[in-house]
C-alpha cells in the first residue's frame, strides 16, 4: 500500500523511471564546493572501518569461524559505546558488554579491495565525494547471484536512474553513460546509500551542496568573471588625460615615454612628470567594495553548509589554540556523524550477504 501509493501513476511503466539532475550538480561542484567536497570524502576514506562480535558466548558457525582479538583497553570499550559511533553500534558493543575485532573476513577483503580498477580509499573516496555533491553512491556488488559479494564497482550517479515499482517501491536500476548502451540490475545487485533522505523526492538522497547552489553558482561565476579580465587585459591602472588638438603621433610618443620610465620590475616605484596632461588614477566603486565582502561571506556559507570549520581553510588567521578546537569540532560535529551513517550502512546491507545478522557483528 505505501509503495502503490508512493509510486506516481506512469512511473512504473516500461521504460519509464524517474531522473535524476546529478549531472547538473557535478557540473557545479567546483571552487570552494569543489574544495569542501574533497576535503571531507578524503578525510572519511583515510580513517579505519574495523568489525567487531560480542566475546564468548555461543555463536553461530559464520560467526565464530573468523580470527579476532578481544578489546582490552578501557578507553576504546568506552569509545565502542558511545553515541559517537551511531546509535545501533554503541547498542551492540553496550549489549555485548565484552567485545572481539574480527581481524579476518572476506567483508574487510571486499573494503579493502573492492575491484581490480580501484583500490578501497579510492573508491571509499569516490563514494564519500558523490554524496557530499549528489547526495547518493551507488554500488554494483560483483560476485554469483545467490552468494556473497566478491567485490565492488563504482556506478557514477549521474549515470544511475532508479526503476520505480508500485509493488516493491523499486524494481531496478538502470545504468550506462549512453543512452543506447543501458543495462537494468536487480534491486539486490545494487548498494544505494544516501547522504540524507531528499525532501522532493522518495527515490533519492540529497547532499550538503543543494543547500548552497545559490553561494556555489556565484563562487564559479566570480572565478569565470576574473579569468575573463584578465584575458581581456581588464582596465588599467590610471588614464593619462592629453590636451585637446594632440595628434596620434604625439599620443603614440607619450605612450613610449610612460612606458620606458615607469612599466618593469626595476621601474617600480619611480615617479612621472608630466607637461601638459593630466594624470587619473582609477579606484574601486562601492559596488566593487561590496562584491568583495560578499565573495567572503559566500566562502563562509559555502564551508558552513559542508561542516568545515574556518581555521581549517584560513591558517594564517587563526590561533593555534582555535585551530585545534577548530579540528577537534570538525572530527567531531562533520566526520564522525559520516563515518558512523556509513559503517551502519555497510552493517545492515552487506553483512548479511555473508550470513551474518547485525548485532552478530557490526562494523563501526
Amino acid at each position: 500500500e505505501w509503495a502503490h501509493t508512493t509510486v506516481r501513476t506512469g512511473e512504473d511503466a516500461s521504460g519509464r523511471w524517474a531522473r535524476n539532475d546529478f549531472g547538473a550538480m557535478v557540473a557545479r561542484a567546483t571552487a570552494w564546493a569543489y574544495i569542501c567536497a574533497d576535503a571531507n570524502a578524503t578525510t572519511c576514506a583515510g580513517k579505519c572501518m574495523r568489525l567487531y562480535r560480542p566475546a564468548g558466548g555461543k555463536r553461530r558457525k559464520s560467526v565464530a569461524k573468523w580470527a579476532g582479538k578481544q578489546v582490552t583497553s578501557r578507553p576504546r570499550k568506552e569509545y565502542l559505546k558511545s553515541l559517537g559511533v551511531g546509535v545501533k553500534a554503541s547498542m551492540y558493543a553496550e549489549y555485548a558488554e565484552e567485545v572481539e575485532e574480527v581481524t579476518e573476513h572476506p567483508l574487510l577483503d571486499l573494503l579493502r579491495n573492492p575491484s581490480e580498477f580501484m583500490g578501497g580509499t579510492e573508491l571509499a573516496s569516490l563514494q564519500f565525494w558523490y554524496r557530499e555533491i549528489c547526495g547518493n553512491s551507488f554500488d554494483m556488488l560483483i560476485g554469483p547471484r545467490n552468494g556473497a559479494p566478491t567485490g565492488l564497482a563504482f556506478m557514477m550517479p549521474h549515470y544511475t536512474r532508479i526503476i520505480p515499482s508500485k509493488e516493491e517501491f523499486i524494481h531496478g536500476y538502470v545504468y550506462g553513460r549512453d543512452g543506447a548502451i543501458e543495462d537494468v540490475f536487480e534491486p539486490e545487485e545494487v548498494f544505494h546509500r544516501k547522504f540524507r533522505q531528499s525532501p522532493f523526492s522518495p527515490y533519492n538522497g540529497i547532499g550538503p551542496l543543494f543547500a548552497v547552489l545559490a553561494e556555489a553558482d556565484l563562487d564559479s561565476a566570480r572565478n569565470e568573471s576574473e579569468k575573463a579580465s584578465w584575458l581581456n587585459g581588464a582596465r588599467p591602472d590610471f588614464v593619462i588625460m592629453a590636451p585637446a588638438g594632440v595628434t596620434q603621433e604625439q599620443i603614440d610618443q607619450l605612450k613610449t615615454k610612460v612606458n620606458g620610465e615607469v612599466r618593469g620590475p626595476r621601474n617600480k616605484g619611480r615617479f612621472l612628470v608630466m607637461s601638459e596632461a593630466k594624470i587619473e588614477p582609477l579606484s574601486w566603486s562601492m559596488k566593487e567594495m561590496e562584491y568583495l565582502g560578499g565573495m567572503g561571506n559566500i566562502r563562509e556559507r559555502i564551508l558552513a553548509a559542508f561542516g568545515i570549520p574556518l581555521s581549517r581553510v584560513m591558517v594564517t588567521e587563526v590561533s593555534r589554540a582555535n585551530g585545534e578546537t577548530g579540528e577537534a569540532q570538525y572530527q567531531r560535529d562533520t566526520i564522525m556523524p559520516r563515518l558512523s551513517q556509513n559503517a551502519e550502512s555497510i552493517t545492515e546491507r552487506l553483512l548479511p550477504e555473508y550470513g551474518v545478522e547485525p548485532g552478530e557483528m557490526w562494523l563501526a
